[in-house]
């Protein structure tokens, strides 16, 4: 499970705020399909939602109204796969309190996702797990091999 909302609910859900998760067209259909709602914009052949507010069009009462079948950006934040590396977005408050399992799992999503625009606050992935210290390097790379990555995706993490 990635990020369970009861992790993030004690932040103060800076990424519904400041991020701009790309979506791809079936992800929009899945989500326009369960709310009824269009609430996004189409940006060079992709989408994003429209903000309401300075904050995702899905975001109200201090929750995401579409948790459950949120995009892939939003369900691996903050780990965000830039053109040459993967990294982890220091903007997410609580990114140095998620377990080695779900950095994991978020990552193995992320590599099967678009590469993204680097964020400015990102840190390399490989920086961040040496800062998580060895133990939590050797979870990160004991679950990562549950998941069936592609060899020049894991020389990011190496």
């Amino acid at each position: 499970m990635i990020m369970s909302s009861d992790f993030c609910s004690s932040c103060d859900k800076r990424c519904c705020f400041q991020a701009s998760p790309c979506l791809t067209s079936a992800e929009r259909k899945r989500i326009v399909e369960a709310t009824g709602k269009d609430l996004f914009k189409r940006v060079q052949g992709s989408y994003f939602p429209k903000l309401i507010n300075g904050a995702c069009a899905f975001f109200s009462n201090g929750r995401c109204t579409i948790n459950e079948i949120k995009p892939a950006d939003c369900r691996i934040f903050p780990v965000v796969r830039g053109r040459d590396d993967m990294f982890i977005d220091a903007y997410c408050p609580k990114h140095g309190d998620i377990p080695a399992a779900e950095v994991a799992e978020m990552a193995a999503m992320a590599s099967v996702t678009a590469p993204r625009e680097v964020p400015s606050k990102g840190i390399p992935i490989r920086e961040y797990l040496g800062m998580r210290g060895r133990g939590f390097r050797e979870r990160f790379f004991r679950e990562l091999e549950k998941h069936n990555i592609p060899e020049d995706i894991l020389l990011l993490f190496r």
